[in-house]
């Protein structure tokens, strides 16, 4: 629930921290939430680097919903997600 609330919020730095002190990532939907608010590319890159488990279907949701709301960097976030979900597949 933690990564949960700090991606919500896209607090970046706090995220990295709950990583550094060994916070197991949440089982439910810490990455797809993390697609929703706006989180760069990076740090999403970032958490599946670090081992957050994807639900590629819901994050490209998630993104979607970035795409339709005017958020100028969902595109390549959505890109990516496409990406990843098919090599997933």
């Amino acid at each position: 629930m933690a990564y949960r609330i700090v991606t919500t919020n896209t607090d970046v730095p706090r995220l990295r921290l709950l990583r550094r002190l060994g916070l197991p990532w949440d089982e439910n939907g810490a990455f797809s939430s993390a697609v929703s608010p706006g989180l760069d590319l990076d740090t999403l890159r970032w958490m599946i680097l670090e081992g957050c488990p994807a639900e590629w279907a819901e994050a490209k949701i998630k993104a979607e919903g970035r795409l339709q709301s005017g958020d100028v960097r969902a595109a390549a976030v959505l890109a990516w997600i496409e990406e990843e979900q098919a090599a997933a597949a």
